[in-house]
């Protein structure tokens, strides 16, 4: 599953870039090909989707796309979904509550990738980290959200790993794992909107 999600991804990436830069009977898209911007062109989601965004953009670095390069404007990634055998931070070491979410990673990629392989935990390989195909990345998540500290971890190790774009960070008190799709009009979930469109307006 993470070798098709990834794949998929950069598919996507790779149509949207293409179709910014079509003219005439080539645009398959024409809204795009009349107003996207090539040049500017953000990765975004939220928790698995967010977990995809980091993953394409780490692509793009190796593997650039023909006439366009091997670096997206930003990346937005919501309440990312990341992991570790080892409990980070503050997480909880209770083997009960960690055997709710090593399980599922298992059953995602099949066994064919550890809880600590790149896909899932980006600070265990800092040599490929640190070619983020980004120039500006953007965490937001939220204080009681599962993976709070692996999203707070990225944001405090991404410079350290050598990465030279520009980071932001986003933390919502008192709310859960994605909380901005239930509770969407609420004032965090409106602030935290907000964030994430002024961040995409500069890049």
């Amino acid at each position: 599953m993470p070798d098709l999600s990834r794949r998929d991804a950069f598919a996507a990436l790779k149509a949207v870039v293409a179709a910014c830069r079509a003219e005439g009977a080539e645009a398959a898209e024409p809204w795009l090909a009349a107003h996207g911007d090539a040049s500017r062109v953000v990765l975004a989601g939220d928790s698995a989707g967010a977990n995809m965004a980091h993953n394409a953009a780490i692509r793009l670095r190796k593997e650039p796309i023909d006439g366009y390069g091997d670096t997206v404007s930003g990346v937005a990634l919501l309440h990312p979904y990341f992991w570790g055998k080892e409990p980070l931070g503050a997480e909880p070491t209770d083997p009960g509550y960690r055997s709710i979410f090593d399980p599922t990673w298992e059953f995602i990629c099949g066994g064919k990738f550890g809880l600590d392989h790149p896909y899932i935990n980006p600070t265990a390989g800092p040599e490929e980290w640190r070619q983020l195909g980004s120039r500006r990345v953007l965490v937001t998540t939220a204080e009681r959200c599962w993976f709070v500290e692996r999203a707070r971890a990225y944001a405090e190790r991404i410079k350290k790993c050598g990465w030279e774009g520009e980071l932001e960070f986003y933390e919502t008190k008192g709310e859960e794992h994605v909380y901005f799709l239930p509770k969407h009009g609420s004032d965090n979930a409106v602030k935290e909107l907000a964030v994430v469109a002024d961040f995409v307006r500069r890049c």
